[in-house]
């Protein structure tokens, strides 16, 4: 009996640990889809990308942005265009640390990243949030 306890105990560290890397390559892979579309400007593809945050509380946090509704069509516009200018003024950038945070809001997944220009580095973090089975952008610091 305290064989299985041992091997049970032993086999949970890593389950998680496996787990929360399958949410760090999938928050990495939708990030890298998201700088892509903003890249090339393609708006309306990228609102699914993003955590709804205005006033309607029922969506808040809950789902995503519809592009078809002139404020929030403004506001995806405005998301692509600062994620479009971080990418323009540097040259590359490389994934940084990767950690999941409880929150109100739900289960948090943030990314660092650093953006790269000769010796010039800036830190950003994006934060995820799980919408309809996908990773969604609710947060840049």
């Amino acid at each position: 009996m305290k064989w299985i306890a041992l091997c049970a105990a032993l086999l949970v560290p890593r389950q998680e640990a496996d787990e929360r890397k399958k949410k760090e390559e999938a928050v990495k892979k939708r990030l890298q889809e998201l700088f892509e579309l903003c890249r090339k400007d393609e708006h309306e593809k990228a609102a699914p990308y993003f955590v709804y945050r205005k006033d309607d509380k029922a969506r808040r946090w809950k789902d995503v942005y519809d592009f078809s509704k002139d404020e929030e069509k403004k506001e995806v516009v405005e998301l692509c265009k600062r994620i479009k200018a971080l990418l323009k003024e540097y040259e590359g950038f490389e994934f940084g640390r990767f950690l999941v945070e409880k929150e109100s809001e739900g289960e948090w997944c943030v990314i660092e990243v650093i953006f790269k220009k000769a010796e010039k580095r800036k830190k950003n973090s994006f934060a995820f949030l799980r919408i309809r089975d996908a990773y969604c952008l609710g947060d840049i610091d």
